[in-house]
């Protein structure tokens, strides 16, 4: 199995890309970046650091 990364602007397909990938392919999964980023925060312990410096924005979505 080989792994694929496909990166972009915003809005260029990446996701409808990565579905018909997944489609096609059923032994890929399909990640997205924000849960790697999230991943990644948590695992270093900064989540409440992250959430502060970001607070605004995360209201403007219902995060907090």
């Amino acid at each position: 199995m080989k792994n694929i990364l496909i990166m972009g602007i915003g809005r260029a397909g990446k996701t409808t890309l990565s579905k018909m990938i997944k489609d096609k392919y059923n032994s890929y999964n399909l990640l997205h970046s924000d849960s790697l980023k999230w991943a990644m925060i948590r695992a270093k312990d900064q989540e409440a650091y992250f959430l502060y410096l970001n607070s605004d924005s995360l209201m403007t979505v219902g995060l907090k």
